[in-house]
């Protein structure tokens, strides 16, 4: 059948210009030629031959990305919200993944469509975006799929049976999904001849049909052809679901046609009606024998079956091509095209064209499809290479391309890069247009309320639109102004469109809002500025100037340029009045207003018709005389001041002041504005001082009204006052005040004094040095300093020029010293010159040399300059620590010449050992210098083994005594320390043991825990390199909590860091002090015949190692008492041989602060008694014979001990036989007796008596002498007298009569006590553990319980 021709369009495509609206590309590069793309509204999917890749819409590579599906991809496609994406590959065969879209994770399932390679393939998505179809040419099959993504059960298939073709290569090339059908676009061979043919093939979109059993065909030609011959498709896509758009070349001629899908759709009905239906004709189908419609052929449209035996087909063919005209009659802009696709945005069509021009000239075209009639042209934009493809998808804002290894993005509309509204709709975009209140420029849906009127222009609407507009007044001056405050708008060309209910528009000042009126049906409104006005507080205020919707919440019109408000009266001087033409300045109001009506008199200066501010404003000008323009004016003087200014004039009833401070004088101006001031009363300088700096002002006064005329200066101007008696006591330094000062001090002979020349009285004062005195020396220090030079001198005197040039020179001896600063006329310092070979002592004279306006002149000192060398006897300490910090002493001579801010101890290695740079010099950092020491303190180091000599440095010159050197030694480090204990009262010895330990000559330690007082300093030696013996600080404010805990201390080792004192092997543990209470009653007397050992009674003994006590008899140092053993409580030493009847005082020494007994005291329990072994008279009656033995028993703190008999007297017996018998019956009766009494004393030492019933802190009196003790903070007893005796039955169960004996009491601290015993406080005088057991506070005392 013959096509209609209602369907063709007869387009015209104007030539566009060279380059229109140009939109930048946006460009993303992959490693490899990009071979697929697909499109999404939420990003591009795009494949090079072996990876699939995910972007965002601007090209911004996603997370996941890329996927290596494995296999060459062949085919993709991606539904159009991009929730899946389609990935075919020839691996396995032709296999086709369906990858989840946000992050191309694994496949979430996978079909094969045919074992084997597929010659060609077309995949795209539909089926209202559920599924993907699939068409494809495998081994002379023709098949077709459609599977439904993750999830859906979704699968049909062609049968491959029904499918087989003989010889017939069909090529497909494209696919679509439109209008509720699946569209195949192929490529079939001719049925004879070469020219091949293209077909469209339709399919239903139907799940329950089954085997694709709804194929119609229809053969597509162009320009009234019936086919194409052998033509290279471009690209195939689909407008608005209902024009198909094809672009072929075909040798070198471009074509473009498009076609109506409904009529593709009728035609293809049209031959299922003819032939299933009614039977008539052929099937039409080209890759099948010819069939005849007549026989076998029935079911629905959707689903055809065909009865016949063999191979049938579903499929029909339409008898007739469909061949509309071209789409384009200018063919000349279609050469050099490489892809095309249309785009359909709200409603509105179109086409995309690549173009190649040349080979350096690439572009995308963009053109609107007008009415179907017309291609407009729209934009172009260049691209850098050859563009392949072009693809869009519904919904996406961007057009994506293919360019080599780039994949491109080109936005659809590019409406933002308009910022007005007749640039908006002059761009030519019918995707664009402006919003008015929202003030941009976007597409409609994007503009609120776009469907009202006036509020969404489009192009073309330029005369509505409002861009401008025009206010009156131009600028708005505050004090001409009339209540109530407002400005006059007029919009241009056109007002903004109308308020919508409950919407209204606002001006805007700098953020301030005001309500704006607009005259309905012109272009006019009005809106107060009352608040912005109260805002000015300034001479002038630029605002921002906008109109605000309260609908849309946006500025949507902004003033380009500011407007301004002018406050004129706020300029209180006349240069910022002059700032601008509108305001103008009150010649004698001294006013700023807005108009000349304003002022009440004088002249309005105003720049508007010419000049400026320095043309109509009063000045004061600077000092041309002095640098700075500064004003001097003599003090005490009657002098006159003249003032240079400009504008000043006068004018009736003008006067002026001159104020200097707080000081006000009168002024008269002259015709050349020279202002002079009237100062009499002289001016005077506060505080006596020579000079004085005062603020100097210039005023005008007019009608009593006062303006303090401006400085045209960088800073306010100043009048110095000088005092030229004060300021110069000789005649040059007098002089030299005149240099650049604008002083105009002279030199008077009368009164010898210097003056200001207006108030000398001689007829001629002095004003050239060539009339002084002549120069004098009257002083110089330092006296002396080292041949070598390098001293800096000072040297006093009178007349010594005026200036620094003034001194020629200045020689001491046939030295040079060199000029360094100088007080005119008055002293000079001046630098030796250095000469190193210089060594002798000497005395010289200073001359000066001074230039003078007669002539020079020279002056010589009257004393003499010593060149003296400073000699290093010795240095003590010679070494000390890297970490420095030793203290000093260099001694010698002459050690305080020269500048002593400049002397330097340093230590120097000797070149003869390293070289310098091995061992750098060091200072040491000087604390005081006299004549013959120097005292300093050693600076760190870095290194460990340098001998140093030590060099004495004044002004540079060095000085060292080869013989004498100082050695840095590495710092100690310590691993131990014994004892690991410290009692309060100190003094015992502490030994520390590491390495390097004899790097420091006086180390010292003292305790500094925060917990006490602040101890003693005491000193360590060193015994070698690896020990440190100190002597323990003693302690104060010892709380009883400290006991049993480790201390902080401190070693002083220069600058040596102390030892860790938490380090485990260097703690100190705080112990209580020993104390020593007596000789054990037992061992206060002794036989010379056989010398015991003797007990000491105490407490705490073992705090400190036994080789910290001395026990001492008498006062021969030689008599000392050997320690044999100790305990907690006791130590027992062996006395010295001594003659019967001796008696020793014994004293016990703990380190070298403790002593026992204190202050001296002595008693029995401290004196130590030496008796002979006596014989005693025995008795004897008849043949018996009397043995008399006394036991003293003494009940003790700690123990009961019996004596042993004192003594056994057995008398002479006469006669050889009866002697022997009576004394061998006396030893049969003596031995047994003396067991016994062993055993007994024995057993009352071991006894245990009844528990002791302890009644807390009862004060018991006591009954015989007290033993008085007295209490220190540390709860340390120091005895006094004799022990106490206090009746025993009085504390626990004992016999009546007897005494027990305490060895250690202590005084209740209760004044209401004195002479008792505070027995919760009794420390070890139980008789047995359960007595002990029963004092609950004995570890107050003791520091634990026994």
């Amino acid at each position: 059948m013959k096509a209609a021709a209602t369907f063709l369009l007869f387009l015209t495509l104007a030539v566009p210009p060279p380059l229109v609206n140009s939109q930048p590309l946006i460009s993303s590069s992959l490693s490899s030629t990009v071979t697929h793309v697909a499109v999404s509204a939420n990003g591009v999917f795009v494949s090079t031959a072996n990876q699939v890749h995910h972007f965002s819409p601007t090209l911004q590579q996603s997370e996941g990305s890329p996927d290596t599906p494995g296999g060459t991809v062949t085919g993709m496609a991606s539904t159009p919200d991009g929730e899946w994406c389609v990935v075919c590959t020839d691996a396995g065969g032709e296999t086709c993944s369906v990858l989840n879209g946000s992050n191309l994770e694994a496949p979430a399932n996978r079909t094969v469509t045919k074992s084997g390679i597929a010659i060609s393939l077309a995949v795209f998505t539909g089926g209202d975006g559920n599924s993907f179809y699939t068409g494809s040419f495998v081994n002379s099959h023709i098949l077709y799929h459609q599977y439904g993504f993750a999830g859906s059960t979704l699968s049909r298939a062609t049968n491959p049976v029904h499918q087989q073709t003989s010889g017939f290569n069909r090529v497909f090339v494209s696919g679509f999904f439109a209008s509720g059908y699946a569209y195949y676009l192929v490529s079939d061979p001719s049925t004879s001849g070469v020219n091949r043919r293209l077909r469209i093939i339709r399919v239903c979109n139907d799940s329950t049909a089954d085997g694709f059993n709804n194929q119609y065909e229809l053969t597509l030609g162009c320009d009234g052809n019936n086919g194409f011959f052998n033509p290279t498709l471009i690209d195939v896509f689909v407008i608005n679901g209902k024009t198909l758009f094809i672009a072929i070349r075909f040798g070198s001629v471009v074509d473009v046609c498009s076609y109506s899908l409904p009529e593709i759709n009728s035609l293809m009905d049209a031959a299922y009606q003819s032939c299933v239906v009614d039977g008539n004709g052929n099937k039409n189908i080209f890759w099948q024998n010819s069939v005849s419609c007549s026989v076998g052929l029935s079911g629905s449209i959707c689903s055809i079956s065909d009865s016949r035996s063999g191979t049938p087909a579903p499929a029909v063919g339409a008898s007739n091509p469909l061949t509309p005209t071209g789409l384009i009659t200018n063919t000349t802009i279609l050469n050099g095209l490489t892809a095309i696709v249309g785009v359909s945005i709200d409603d509105t069509n179109f086409i995309y064209f690549a173009l190649t021009l040349n080979s350096n000239n690439y572009c995308i075209n963009k053109y609107h499809l007008v009415n179907s009639t017309t291609l407009k042209f729209i934009s172009q934009v260049t691209s850098t290479s050859t563009v392949t493809s072009l693809s869009w998808s519904q919904g996406s804002e961007y057009v994506y391309g293919i360019s080599g290894t780039n994949v491109i993005a080109l936005k659809t509309e590019g409406c933002s890069s308009a910022t007005s509204c007749s640039e908006c709709v002059s761009l030519g975009d019918p995707l664009c247009g402006w919003c008015m209140i929202e003030n941009k420029c976007s597409r409609k849906p994007f503009c609120q309320d776009n469907d009202q009127t006036g509020r969404y222009l489009t192009q073309g609407d330029s005369s509505y639109c409002f861009d401008a507009l025009s206010i009156d007044p131009s600028t708005y001056v505050i004090d001409i102004e009339q209540q109530p405050h407002q400005i006059d708008l007029t919009f241009l060309p056109a007002p903004p469109p109308s308020k919508l209910p409950g919407e209204e528009y606002f001006c805007v000042f700098n953020g301030i809002m005001s309500p704006l009126e607009l005259s309905m049906g012109t272009n006019a409104g009005s809106c107060s500025v009352q608040d912005i006005v109260s805002q000015v507080t300034g001479m002038q205020l630029d605002t921002t100037f906008s109109i605000y919707s309260n609908r849309t919440g946006v500025n949507f019109y902004t003033r380009p340029t500011s407007y301004t408000f002018y406050s004129c009266p706020t300029a209180s001087k006349c240069s910022a009045c002059l700032q601008s033409e509108t305001c103008g300045w009150c010649q004698l109001d001294f006013t700023c207003t807005g108009q000349n009506s304003s002022c009440t008199t004088g002249e309005w200066f105003n720049i508007k018709d010419g000049g400026s501010a320095s043309s109509f404003c009063p000045f004061l000008e600077p000092n041309s005389v002095t640098f700075d323009g500064r004003y001097t004016q003599a003090a005490n003087v009657t002098k006159n001041l003249t003032l240079s200014t400009s504008n000043t004039g006068s004018s009736p009833g003008l006067t002026y002041e001159c104020v200097y401070g707080t000081d006000t004088r009168t002024a008269t101006v002259s015709h050349d504005n020279k202002v002079t001031c009237n100062n009499n009363p002289v001016l005077t300088i506060g505080g006596g001082g020579s000079t004085q700096n005062v603020s100097l002002s210039l005023r005008q006064v007019y009608n009593e009204n006062r303006y303090t005329i401006e400085t045209n200066a960088t800073a306010n101007l100043n009048v110095i006052l000088y005092d030229c008696p004060t300021l110069a006591l000789g005649c040059s330094s007098c002089l030299a005040q005149r240099i650049d000062t604008g002083f105009s001090c002279s030199w008077c002979n009368s009164n010898n004094q210097c003056r200001d020349i207006s108030d000398c009285n001689d007829a001629s004062a002095v004003i050239s040095t060539g009339n002084c005195p002549l120069p004098m020396i009257t002083d110089f220090n330092p006296k002396a300093g080292p041949p070598r030079g390098g001293t800096t001198i000072i040297i006093n005197g009178t007349n010594l020029g005026t200036q620094r040039s003034d001194i020629e020179s200045v020689i001491i001896g046939t030295r040079n010293c060199i000029v360094d600063e100088y007080e005119p006329g008055v002293w000079i310092t001046c630098t030796i010159d250095p000469d190193t070979s210089d060594t002798a002592d000497r005395n010289e004279t200073i001359m000066i040399r001074v230039t003078r306006s007669s002539g020079s002149v020279s002056v010589n000192s009257t004393t003499q300059y010593q060149f003296i060398t400073p000699i290093i006897q010795s240095v003590s300490p010679t070494y000390g620590p890297v970490s420095g910090g030793t203290r000093i002493r260099v001694q010698g001579t002459n050690f305080d010449i020269g500048n002593k801010k400049m002397t330097r101890v340093i230590m120097r290695q000797s070149s003869s050992r390293k070289k310098r740079n091995t061992c750098p010099d060091v200072n040491c950092n000087i604390t005081n210098i006299t004549n013959t020491e120097i005292n300093c303190i050693t600076s760190s180091i870095d290194d460990t083994d340098c001998v140093r000599n030590v060099i004495v440095s004044v002004n540079g010159a060095s000085f060292s005594n080869t013989s004498i050197s100082y050695q840095y030694r590495p710092d100690p480090t310590f691993d131990s320390i014994s004892p690991m204990i410290i009692i309060p009262a100190g003094g015992i010895q502490l030994v520390f043991t590491g390495a390097n330990l004899n790097s420091v000559q006086s180390p010292t330690i003292t305790i500094n825990d925060s917990r006490l007082i602040s101890s003693s300093v005491e000193p360590c030696v060193t015994n070698d390199n690896t020990t440190l013996i100190c002597n323990a600080p003693n302690i104060t404010n010892v709380a009883d909590s400290s006991y049993g805990t480790s201390i902080e201390y401190m070693l002083m080792l220069d600058g040596a860091e102390s030892p860790n004192y938490m380090n485990a092997a260097l703690r100190l543990k705080l112990q209580r002090n020993p104390i020593f209470t007596g000789i054990d009653a037992d061992s206060r007397s002794i036989s010379v015949d056989d010398i015991n050992d003797i007990t000491i009674r105490g407490m705490n003994v073992e705090s400190v190692n036994p080789s910290e006590i001395n026990i001492m008899l008498g006062d021969n140092s030689d008599d000392v008492c050997s320690i044999r053993t100790s305990s907690k409580t006791e130590i027992t030493c062996r006395p010295p041989n001594k003659p019967s009847g001796t008696t020793l005082a014994l004293r016990v020494r703990v380190g070298r602060n403790l002593v026992f007994p204190s202050n001296g005291i002595t008693g029995p329990e401290w004196t130590l008694e030496y008796a002979n072994t006596s014989t005693e008279s025995i008795t004897s009656t008849g043949s018996t014979s009397t043995i008399i033995t006394t036991i003293t028993t003494t009940t003790g703190p700690t123990s009961t001990s019996t004596s042993a008999p004192s003594s056994t007297s057995i008398g002479a017996i006469v006669g050889g036989s009866i002697a022997a018998s009576i004394i061998i019956t006396l030893l049969i009766v003596a031995i047994p007796l003396i067991i016994v009494i062993f055993i007994l004393q024995k057993r009352a030492k071991d006894s245990k008596e009844k528990p002791i019933s302890h009644r807390g802190n009862l004060a018991i009196p006591i009954s015989m002498n007290i033993y008085q003790g007295i209490t220190s903070q540390d709860n340390n007893l120091f005895p006094q007298s004799n022990p106490a005796y206090i009746k025993a039955s009085d504390i626990h169960e004992i016999p009546a009569s007897k005494n027990e004996e305490f060895l250690f009491v202590k005084k209740a601290n209760n004044e209401d006590n004195e002479g008792h015993v505070d027995t919760g406080v009794i420390d070890d005088i139980a008789q047995s553990s359960e007595d002990k057991g029963s004092y609950e506070n004995i570890s107050k005392v003791d520091g634990d319980a026994n």
